[in-house]
């Protein structure tokens, strides 16, 4: 009688030590978060929105900015600034606010946003020697 008592704790400590531990979790591997040792999805996936779209005003000259035709801002010369903006196609145009005022510096870019990566517009294009402020 002692050995089929024995037999069956161990059984039940064997049977129960094989027990694979429930972990909660994202189990979808396209997601942001998601948890390789998850073993039940508990619907906490979070997926890829957007990006972010830093703009660079290398020229001495402020700038309007418009995206995807709505004005922004008006960006400082040499300095930046970040936008989180959808995944998708966007149009960037940015104009000198001083300077010449006959023939601005007007420039029109297309920035790409797509599987959370970042783009970065670097405008003018062209920037005189001495319009470049040292840092």
């Amino acid at each position: 009688m002692k050995k089929i008592f024995y037999f069956l704790i161990l059984s039940t400590l064997i049977f129960n030590s094989c027990k694979e531990d429930t972990v909660y979790g994202c189990t979808d591997y396209t997601a942001l978060n998601y948890n390789a040792n998850a073993t039940i999805d508990d619907n906490s996936c979070e997926f890829c929105t957007g990006g972010t779209l830093r703009l660079t005003c290398i020229s001495s000259n402020p700038y309007d900015v418009w995206i995807d035709g709505i004005f922004a801002l008006t960006l400082n010369g040499g300095s930046f600034i970040e936008y989180t903006l959808v995944e998708g196609t966007h149009t960037v145009h940015v104009e000198q606010v001083s300077g010449y005022l006959l023939w601005p510096t007007i420039e029109d870019y297309n920035v790409y946003i797509y599987d959370c990566q970042d783009s970065e517009v670097v405008f003018p294009q062209s920037v005189d020697e001495e319009e470049v402020t040292e840092e």
